[in-house]
């Protein structure tokens, strides 16, 4: 590592780095972000690292340790390079498989592709996902290319080109200019110009001045500014060198949350690499210019996100916000001229002096320009990070790029901007996303945390939540904020816990016009929007929970009550397993009942109860049904309970419905057809003519047997293979098996007409060695060891519940063959 003493010395090392690398060589890019890492990263670049030894590439495959890649729910994460092939969740069991069919072979792993929750589809890279297509990544793109320990791997995509283009060719106010032509906005939330904050400071008296990257990320759920210090450093750090030369500083300091580690290591990494090689410290470049940086690791506190509290932290003093009678550009720091900036921001500032204001004008709206980064969380079917231009709507972030709602339930609000944002309901859900816009609607952009909330969501414990938090991390200094959070906490507590009275709203409204007109500092001036937002579109809930004593969300555990629905309790006993309180009444096959003096609302019972049943019911504001007497409580017992050798047993599917809905979920279904079937009659046809009718109907591929094949074909139907129950048996255990078509393992086999001993051995099996195998018995004999089984019926109703099967399908207009096969 040598040190770099003019921008011909940097060029002429970049290009040696880029010489050095050949383009061709294949690259996984392994994603070691905080998220992954608890996920198990590491041991999956261990993995990946032995089996590319006992394969023998070393020097022929490049593994590089990368940032985020913002699918966060989805890590650990890979991609390969250079088709940028995407694989998630992946174990360290998947690296041989990595290694030897997509490297060696240039296949696909199919259970490694990534699967659209929304749709089912699958995309082996990044530009065939939703998450991906809609965003402009101009600062995250580059956290998937480069290793953030790796300076080179920065100077290789034109690193430190920015800072070279300001200390050479421009002037300290050709660059702060240059800034002010973007109208580049400050992304810590507030949406102050910085090119306005930046000339101020310039032009303010006083010696030395002073620059600060905000790093103190205190939003529950907000993680933009770590990914980014994680996944590339260097450009914050190119960011605000650029910055103190334009406002003349000579000293910087990045401020991080001590919940940061990674950050703060990789930060640490990239002063150091970059004081090495001359970018940083004494005569930069051989510019004359000169300027050091120093990391202060913050307390946690969430008030220190705020300037004065922030900059009162690294003085040594405790981190609490001070009246701005005089402005930080003027007198922050020890008194001295301050700029402090967040990292998003910070980062912008290489790729504007590159590029060009212009450049950076064309993205956005009139008024907010460039990009933003977002946390999306809450009720979506993606989560993670993502970047979108400025003046996209809420509606294409969460439908788009979110993926729609969890479970296919209504959307009801959008949290945006942290704890002290609004609450936002879907008539604004095509309001474009730019600072003025957001506010006019009581939110703000804040950090840019995105919290989706679907129809179980109780916008009154929404607000009683965040007002809570900031209750807590209010810094007690001014009374407005101290005193209101802590008044506006009681009656929110209150009015969830069904003891609201009508004049509290009008106290809450109260309160809420204190703490914005009078608060020292922003927590305590914007704390009450999601109190006010909340009231302002959602009224009516309030007014149930203090008037009705409901909650119509059925969210609020002290206005509930739950209760067992007789008709649909299967007596699977679950409920009974669970509660805390022994307050359900119930054997095994016999109707349940709660308690409910012993009920103490834990609802426990209500996500143990299997969702085909949904027997445990919730309601509000009600009283529940009378309970069923205790001699009608016993269901009917299905045979051979004896026979079951494992602690799980199979469901009882109790109706047509029922069954439907189980074999909806399948994406790779497969039917099997045994003997029996060409063996019993009903109605003066045999049930194989039935099977045809369902085959046909559902459109499940067939796999028969060769007796049943014959009777088969005899009545034009050809089945997609003819096979023996016992290699049949084996090839399902099998993990690498990718089905008949060889597109993709089977996920669900229905058994119809396999002799009861056979159907037990196999079934037994495929429970122990494969696990994620749904299988459902619709013969006439119920068996223990599959997933799920009818009970003993007569053979009427056998084929009524087959032919019932096939005409709901039918009634839902859904061919469950064409539509998994086109995913």
């Amino acid at each position: 590592m040598r040190k770099l003493n003019s921008p011909s010395d940097l060029e002429k090392l970049r290009n040696e780095i880029i010489a050095r690398r050949d383009p061709r060589r294949p690259v996984i890019s392994v994603c070691i972000s905080t998220g992954c890492q608890a996920l198990g990263a590491q041991e999956v670049l261990a993995a990946l690292k032995r089996e590319i030894k006992r394969h023998g590439l070393e020097g022929k495959v490049d593994i590089r340790c990368t940032g985020c890649l913002g699918l966060c729910e989805c890590g650990p994460r890979i991609v390969i390079y250079p088709h940028e092939i995407f694989y998630y969740r992946v174990k360290p069991s998947d690296a041989p498989l990595v290694i030897s069919k997509t490297l060696l072979r240039n296949e696909i792993v199919p259970h490694l592709m990534y699967k659209d929750p929304a749709t089912g589809k699958t995309a082996k890279d990044l530009s065939e996902m939703p998450f991906y297509r809609y965003q402009t990544r101009l600062l995250l793109e580059a956290n998937a290319k480069i290793d953030p320990t790796s300076i080179e791997d920065y100077i290789a995509l034109g690193g430190y080109s920015a800072l070279v283009k300001a200390l050479f060719h421009m002037t300290p106010m050709q660059v702060i200019e240059e800034i002010e032509k973007s109208n580049l906005r400050g992304r810590g939330g507030g949406g102050f110009p910085t090119g306005r904050k930046w000339r101020s400071a310039r032009l303010a008296h006083g010696e030395p001045k002073y620059v600060i990257v905000n790093c103190d990320e205190g939003d529950p759920g907000v993680f933009a500014n770590r990914a980014l210090m994680e996944g590339n450093p260097h450009s914050i750090l190119e960011g605000l060198i650029i910055g103190a030369y334009a406002v003349g500083a000579s000293e910087g300091f990045v401020y991080v949350r001590e919940e940061y580690p990674l950050a703060v290591k990789h930060m640490q990494i990239a002063i150091e690499q970059a004081e090495k090689y001359g970018l940083l410290g004494e005569n930069i470049l051989g510019s004359g210019f000169s300027f050091k940086v120093e990391i202060h690791r913050g307390a946690g506190a969430f008030v220190s996100g705020e300037s004065t509290a922030l900059m009162s932290a690294i003085e040594g003093k405790v981190g609490e916000p001070r009246p701005k009678y005089v402005h930080t550009v003027e007198k922050g720091l020890w008194g001295k001229p301050t700029v402090l900036n967040n990292v998003e921001t910070w980062a912008f500032i290489p790729l504007i002096i590159n590029n060009g204001a212009e450049w950076f004008r064309s993205i956005g709206t009139e008024g907010s320009k460039g990009t933003k980064i977002f946390t999306l969380a809450g009720k979506v079917n993606n989560t993670g990070l993502i970047e979108v231009p400025m003046g996209i709507t809420l509606r294409d972030i969460i439908f788009k790029i979110g993926g729609g709602i969890k479970g296919k339930k209504r959307f009801k609000a959008v949290q945006v901007g942290g704890p002290s944002g609004g609450v936002i309901p879907e008539k604004y859900l095509d309001t474009p996303v730019d600072f003025d816009e957001l506010t006019k609607l009581g939110a703000m952009m804040g950090s840019g945390g995105i919290i989706v909330m679907d129809s179980d969501t109780c916008m009154v414990d929404v607000a009683r939540y965040f007002i809570n938090f900031l209750c807590g991390e209010s810094c007690g200094k001014c009374v407005p904020c101290r005193e209101g959070l802590k008044q506006a906490s009681k009656i929110l507590d209150e009015i969830v816990a069904g003891r609201g009275k009508p004049e509290h709203i009008k106290t809450l409204l109260e309160l809420s016009e204190t703490m914005r007109d009078a608060s020292l500092c922003a927590l305590g001036q914007t704390a009450a929007n999601p109190l006010l937002t909340t009231l302002r579109y959602f009224e009516d809930e309030y007014l149930a929970h203090i008037f009705d004593k409901r909650c119509p969300a059925l969210a609020c555990k002290e206005l509930l009550t739950f209760y067992i629905d007789p008709e649909r309790c299967s007596g699977c006993h679950q409920c009974h397993r669970v509660c805390p309180e022994q307050a359900i009444e119930g054997e095994q096959n016999q109707i349940h009942v709660i308690i409910q003096s012993k009920c103490t609302k834990c609802g426990q019972c209500y996500d143990a109860c299997p969702p085909e049943y949904g027997a445990v019911q919730k309601i509000s504001g009600e009283a529940p049904p009378p309970v069923v007497p205790q001699e009608y409580r016993w269901l009917k017992q299905p045979w051979q309970t004896a026979e079951v050798t494992s602690t799980t047993r199979a469901g009882v599917i109790a109706n047509a419905d029922m069954a439907v809905k189980i074999i909806q979920k399948a994406l790779r279904p497969v039917l099997v057809l045994g003997n029996n079937v060409t063996e019993f009659e009903w109605d003066g046809k045999k049930l194989v003519d039935y099977v045809v009718e369902f085959a046909r109907g559902t459109g499940i591929p067939v796999i028969a047997t060769s007796n049943v094949a014959a009777e088969l074909l005899k009545r034009g139907y050809k089945p997609v293979a003819v096979m023996s129950l016992m290699e049949l048996g084996s090839r399902l255990v099998d993990r690498e098996w990718e089905g008949l078509d060889g597109k993709g393992a089977y996920d669900m086999v229905i058994f119809i007409g396999i002799p009861y001993g056979m159907a037990y051995e196999i079934m037994s099996a495929l429970k122990s060695f494969a696990q994620n195998l749904i299988t459902i018995n619709l013969d006439n004999v119920y068996n223990p060891q599959a997933k799920w089984s009818l009970p003993n019926v007569s053979v009427k109703e056998w084929v009524n519940c087959i032919m019932g099967i096939n005409s709901k399908l039918k009634e839902i207009g859904q061919n469950v063959n064409v539509q998994r096969h086109t995913c």
